[in-house]
C-alpha cells in the first residue's frame, strides 16, 4: 500500500493511474467497467478530394483495437477545494478495420475491407471535480472533462475489394494514403467522441466509488 501525498506531488497518483490503466485489458467489476475493446463505430461517411477526382467512402462496422495498451506519462493534480487534474498518456498503437463501400468519382466503384494503423498517439486530458461528503467520507464528483490527442505514424489501405482488381486496389491505396491528413481530420472527431466517453465513464465510476483518502485507489488495483 502506498502512502498519501501532498497535492504538489503526483508521483503516487501517476503510479496508481498506470496500475489502473493496466486493468483496461480486462473487466474491472469494482468500477462497473466492462472490456472496452474493440471500440465500435457503426458508420462513418467520408468525402476526400473534390470533383472530378474526389473519393467518397462509407465505413461500416468500424472496429478499433489497442486503447487498452496505454501508459500515463504525466499527471498534475490539485486535490484541495476545487480538485483539478491534467494528465497525458500515450497509446502505442491503434489499429482499425471496417467494411467499405467506395465510389471513385471519375470511373470506378467497389468495396472491400478498409484498414489502418495509428502509432504513438499522444493524448491530453483535463478535468475538474467537486468534493462531496458521503457516509463521512470525501468523494469526488466529475464536473468537466476535456480530451484531445494527436496521431504519430499513420498507415492506411484497402483490401479484399469486391472486383478483385489488383490495379484498382493499388490505385485506391495510393489515393487513400495521399489523402491521409484529410482522412484523419474526418475520422478524428468520431474517435475523440468515443475515447472521451470511455475515459469519462472510467473517471466517473472511479470518483463515485472510492473515497479520496483511500490510498488503495491511487496505488494498485490488486492492493500491492
Amino acid at each position: 500500500m502506498c502512502k498519501n501525498s501532498s497535492s504538489n506531488d503526483s508521483g503516487w497518483l501517476l503510479y496508481g493511474e498506470n496500475n489502473w490503466a493496466m486493468q483496461f485489458r480486462k473487466d474491472i467489476s469494482e468500477l462497473d467497467i466492462e472490456e472496452i475493446e474493440p471500440i465500435v463505430i457503426e458508420k462513418i461517411n467520408l468525402m476526400l478530394g473534390s470533383y472530378p477526382y474526389g473519393y467518397r467512402v462509407t465505413l461500416k462496422d468500424f472496429h478499433v483495437h489497442g486503447l487498452s495498451n496505454l501508459t500515463v506519462n504525466q499527471i498534475k493534480s490539485n486535490l484541495d477545494e476545487s480538485p483539478e487534474f491534467q494528465m497525458t498518456f500515450l497509446v502505442q498503437k491503434l489499429s482499425f478495420t471496417a467494411l467499405s463501400r467506395v465510389l471513385i468519382m471519375f470511373a470506378a466503384t467497389g468495396g472491400g475491407e478498409y484498414w489502418g494503423e495509428f502509432e504513438d498517439i499522444e493524448a491530453a486530458v483535463y478535468m475538474n471535480a467537486t468534493g462531496v461528503v458521503r457516509d463521512s467520507q470525501k468523494f469526488l464528483h466529475l464536473n468537466h472533462l476535456e480530451l484531445d490527442f494527436n496521431f504519430g505514424t499513420v498507415r492506411m489501405g484497402i483490401k479484399k475489394t469486391n472486383k478483385k482488381n489488383k490495379i484498382l486496389e493499388s490505385a485506391l491505396n495510393l489515393f487513400i494514403n495521399a489523402y491521409a491528413i484529410e482522412f484523419l481530420k474526418e475520422i478524428k472527431p468520431c474517435l475523440k467522441t468515443e475515447l472521451t466517453f470511455i475515459v469519462k465513464s472510467f473517471i466517473e465510476n472511479w470518483f463515485n466509488k472510492v473515497p479520496v483518502d483511500n490510498s488503495y485507489l491511487y496505488c494498485n488495483f490488486n492492493g500491492q
